[in-house]
């Protein structure tokens, strides 16, 4: 699962599916994601509800690959 390819929004339970853990769970494993991605107060990963949306755009100037 890509979430480039998926308009970069995706439901927990597809993330949960991809990385192989329980739904139960999966919000814990994004908030470690969230703590690697989101410096310096830019919000590249967010968890909305039930969804999970990446900021491809902010992901570039952060890491500097524009």
């Amino acid at each position: 699962m890509q979430l480039r390819k998926a308009g970069r929004k995706v439901y927990r339970a597809a993330v949960a599916r991809a990385v192989d853990v329980p739904q139960s769970r999966v919000a814990s494993q994004i908030a470690a994601a969230q703590r690697v991605l989101n410096i310096d107060g830019y919000d590249v990963l967010q968890m909305e509800e039930d969804t999970v949306r990446l900021n491809v755009e902010l992901l570039k100037i952060q890491t500097d690959t524009r």
